[in-house]
């Protein structure tokens, strides 16, 4: 008896044993995985109840996925504004309205709290910029947040 056979031998028996403990999720799922035809299943209420609470649990199992990814949102949402608002805290370090003056600062200010925006490869490439040009995308990103914030 080869490997396969054996797994379906042992599928079957579980599938069984299911059946005469009443176990409707178990034998639900052997026997749909088994290819048995719900017409020739010994009991069909059994199987029934088992599809009934598989799609309960499957349909749970989606909601509390909906209900993580809705979760993990929000802790992105709050990790956005408290790297936002550290920021503008920071920001009022350097002279904003000086848009010669801190180039580097403000650079690198760009480039730690925001580094999915600003750098080498990213939407804009800070360093490529002139100090007048990184003074006023300084303070048009600090004025942006700033509003936001109020």
């Amino acid at each position: 008896m080869d490997d396969h056979q054996k797994e379906l031998d042992k599928k079957e028996e579980l599938r069984k044993d299911a059946l005469y403990s009443q176990n409707g999720l178990n034998y639900y799922k052997l026997s749909m995985s088994l290819g048995i035809n719900p017409e020739n299943l010994e009991d069909k209420h059994l199987y029934e109840q088992g599809e009934i609470e598989y799609t309960r649990l499957e349909t749970k199992k989606k909601e509390e996925k909906i209900r993580e990814s809705q979760l993990e949102k929000e802790v992105r949402k709050s990790e956005h504004r408290l790297i936002e608002k550290e920021f503008l805290k920071r920001a009022e370090e350097l002279n904003i309205n000086d848009f010669y003056a801190q180039t580097d600062a403000k650079i690198m200010f760009l480039q730690d709290y925001f580094p999915g925006k600003f750098g080498r490869g990213k939407k804009q490439d800070i360093e490529k910029f002139d100090d007048v040009q990184v003074g006023a995308i300084f303070k048009n990103v600090y004025d942006s947040y700033k509003k936001k914030h109020r």
